[in-house]
């Protein structure tokens, strides 16, 4: 769990008693209105930049994802949740997993960085390509390989078998 998250107290009960949470859609709705909103409206907004959805609820904002979890579960989680699809504003249940840093990182899309558009692959300067995985923090170096299919194969390997369902090879 997040330390903002518990500082922020917000109980599972609370949350209920101010929003409603459809899993199918992922959305939530206000259950109560005010001056600024009617019981009934869709609570939240999407912040530009990340795409997330954020709610304010008793003057704290909230990633809606992780009160997602919250409101099924009744606890909060333990590390990130992850968006299955790798789209923020779905906020779905089906579609929402518990996730460790590495895990969470190993469910993105190949870097815009990346020259060859090819995950966890690099030409190396001697003119072969060179596979690496990051596991947590570390960089594992896999090989260096004649051709770019098999060096990204064997970056797929060694995703699947570290991080199972959360590896993401293009």
């Amino acid at each position: 769990m997040k330390p903002s998250d518990i500082e922020k107290g917000l109980s599972a009960d609370r949350l209920r008693e101010v929003l409603r949470y459809e899993p199918e859609t992922g959305k939530f709705f206000w259950l109560k209105g005010n001056n600024q909103k009617k019981a009934g409206d869709e609570a939240g907004w999407a912040e530009t930049k990340t795409r997330y959805i954020r709610i304010t609820i008793f003057g704290q904002r909230y990633l809606a994802h992780r009160l997602a979890w919250l409101y099924v579960t009744g606890e909060w989680p333990h590390d990130r949740i992850d968006h299955k699809n790798m789209g923020r504003p779905d906020n779905r249940w089906e579609n929402l997993r518990q996730a460790s840093d590495s895990q969470n990182s190993a469910n993105q899309k190949t870097s815009k960085k990346n020259m060859l558009g090819i995950k966890g692959v690099r030409l190396h300067e001697c003119g072969r390509y060179t596979a690496r995985i990051c596991v947590g923090r570390k960089s594992m170096y896999l090989g260096l390989f004649y051709t770019p299919d098999d060096a990204r194969d064997a970056y797929a390997k060694k995703a699947r078998e570290i991080f199972g369902e959360f590896a993401r090879t293009k």
